[in-house]
């Protein structure tokens, strides 16, 4: 009781310090939030005459003050990534003197006699009380900078290996990344033998914490960055990584992705011919038998509890999949559709039960609902495709974030003036019939829509006994809702449009993602009683796992390779060919090749097409 007392107290006191230095609670966190707030700072490298500078040294050089954790269960890494989610301006200090931090981990481990590697290892994949590190909270906070800057960090999250000096093997730890490999990692108490070498403890045998702990609460960083808004998504999506590991993993779930579409458009087409013919034996048409109604209503119910299920509770409550309202671009919109989908199916397959209800003059309205909106579902799985995820996404985007509040401002302008309009018909013509068109209300809101889009004659006001005020009205009604707002409405559509068109490749793999993040939201809980072996284990797509040491604990992380041209190559076809002869040198075969092409290239009758079939060989 007394622990939790003062955790809460200090729990209050954390939070009337946020926003300033003292929100790390401790004083070598303060100090390098200090140094990070510190106005005289150069921004480029740290100055060894600060007075922080030397401050953060004597801590160093005294204490083992990296490790040490504030009661929010932060190490100095998780409250920088906090102090720059109060103040985005110094996100790129903070990345030029994380070099230096890590400069002060290296001489910390070689002083106590520790490996570097498995020391920076060790702070970097170090969770807090909400079991995030670090990278999650770089990523959740839409730090663009510091995500790539913790990508690069070598030998934690990222080992090169050249190959050949034209390709390398990249080895990047994806335990954070991936949803999947982030609940199946083991986690159990261990300590270290003579040998210095761990060993698990018995009480952890005993206690049987040698399975999995999975805490599916704790987001993974691909499905933390799909939540950020599109620009950023885009700029974080843009490692290397995650190219590899959609590639890998939209392999593996292609067998349950196209059964899922075709199951939804095959139930499209099979609702389509069910609304026509209920609407048939309504009317008394019966060339539909009874049987094939019966049967469609049943596979109505069916469907229904099945999309209500895979969202809840699989999604929202097992796999704890946010919504993210924001992020329109990710699945939060279909997530919703399919909800909807799935109440009006419900409730068409129980009206239909219903023989004599209030609502038997609306048995098919639940049903054309329903297949609108499965129509729209199609969406989703067009989103696989290059050709159509960047217009699927502007729709949604222009939609939502776009055309919903433009419509709500103009929906209020038509309201009002529709008001004010078939008030001034009534007073107007108080002694004389009044006209058709604004005799009621809802006339009203139909005549003003069709002249605001043209669909009527404009000389309908002028039949008016005083037509000066109606046309000052019309005058102001069209001044602000159809010259100001939605010529307003097409430039801020077309500045997104502009925006969006300027990341294709990165829009289609986060779309590619969302549609992972989608699919495993299905198994994650089986995942973590692994019950899934072949469809959804991280050792399909990862090429090793390692155990890692962390806070007294071994955590099983996965480590995928993946083979990528050098920068330098890419970028300098010179020095590709300087590359490329020393190469040739180490085989006679390639020796003859290349004195062939130079000997071509050399000759009048020069063919490049001819030259570039002699230059191609296997690297």
């Amino acid at each position: 009781m007394h622990e939790r007392f003062e955790w809460e107290k200090a729990d209050r006191i954390g939070r009337r310090m946020n926003g300033t230095v003292f929100m790390a609670q401790l004083p070598f966190h303060t100090a390098v939030l200090c140094y990070l707030n510190d106005p005289t700072k150069d921004d480029t490298c740290w100055d060894p005459e600060n007075r922080f500078v030397k401050i953060i040294q004597l801590f160093v050089e005294k204490n083992d003050v990296f490790e040490k954790k504030n009661y929010r269960g932060d190490t100095v890494l998780h409250s920088i990534m906090r102090f720059v989610r109060c103040f985005p301006s110094l996100e790129r200090r903070t990345v030029d003197m994380m070099s230096w931090l890590e400069s002060l981990m290296d001489k910390r481990a070689m002083k106590a006699g520790e490996d570097v590697i498995d020391y920076k290892r060790k702070l970097f994949f170090t969770k807090n009380k909400t079991h995030m590190t670090a990278l999650q909270l770089a990523t959740e906070s839409g730090h663009i900078n510091l995500f790539a800057y913790f990508m690069k960090v070598k030998g934690v999250y990222l080992i090169e290996y050249p190959h050949d000096n034209i390709y390398e093997i990249q080895r990047c730890d994806v335990t954070e990344m991936d949803k999947i490999a982030l609940i199946t990692a083991q986690r159990y108490q261990t300590q270290t033998d003579k040998n210095g070498h761990l060993k698990e403890t018995h009480a952890a045998r005993k206690n049987d914490q040698t399975t999995p702990v999975s805490n599916l609460r704790n987001q993974s960083v691909a499905e933390l960055l799909c939540c950020q808004n599109l620009p950023v998504a885009t700029e974080l999506v843009r490692a290397d990584v995650f190219e590899e590991m959609v590639r890998r993993k939209l392999n593996t779930y292609c067998v349950p992705f196209w059964i899922l579409s075709v199951f939804h458009v095959s139930l499209i087409c099979l609702l389509c011919v069910y609304v026509v013919a209920r609407a048939g034996a309504i009317e008394g048409i019966s060339w539909p038998p009874r049987v094939f109604l019966e049967l469609c209503n049943i596979v109505t119910f069916l469907c229904s509890i099945l999309y209500f299920v895979q969202e809840f509770p699989l999604r929202y409550c097992f796999a704890k999949q946010p919504f993210a309202l924001t992020a329109v671009h990710h699945n939060v919109v279909y997530r919703v559709l399919f909800v909807l989908f799935a109440v009006c199916l419900f409730a068409d397959s129980i009206l239909y039960r219903i023989p004599n209800s209030v609502f038997v003059d609306y048995k098919t309205t639940f049903l054309i609902l329903a297949i609108v909106v499965g129509t729209w579902l199609i969406l989703f799985f067009l989103r696989r495709s290059r050709r159509f995820s960047l217009y699927i996404v502007l729709l949604n985007e222009a939609l939502f974030k776009t055309v919903v509040p433009f419509a709500v401002l103009i929906l209020m302008q038509v309201l009002v003036f529709s008001a004010c309009m078939h008030a001034t018909f009534l007073h107007n013509e108080q002694n004389s019939s009044v006209l058709e068109e604004f005799s009621q209300y809802g006339m009203s809101l139909l005549t003003m829509g069709k002249l605001m889009i043209g669909l009527t004659e404009i000389d309908q006001l002028l039949k008016s006994r005083e037509d000066g005020i109606i046309v000052f009205l019309f005058s102001v009604f069209i001044l602000i809702t159809f010259l100001l707002m939605i010529n307003a409405l097409i430039g801020v559509m077309t500045n997104r449009f502009h925006d969006t068109q300027t990341n294709t490749e990165m829009v289609w793999r986060l779309q590619k993602l969302s549609i992972i993040i989608f699919i495993e939201g299905w198994f994650c809980v089986w995942t973590s009683k692994r019950k899934f072996e072949s469809l959804g284990d991280p050792e399909n797509y990862t090429d090793e796992a390692f155990p890692s040491n962390i806070d007294g604990y071994t955590t099983k992380r996965f480590v995928m390779s993946y083979r990528r041209v050098l920068s330098a190559t890419a970028d300098n076809p010179g020095n590709a060919e300087h590359i490329l002869r020393k190469q040739v040198k180490r085989s006679e075969e390639l020796n003859v090749k290349m004195d062939r092409l130079l000997d071509l290239q050399e000759s009048k009758s020069y063919d490049g097409t001819r030259a570039l079939q002699i230059y191609h060989y296997k690297y």
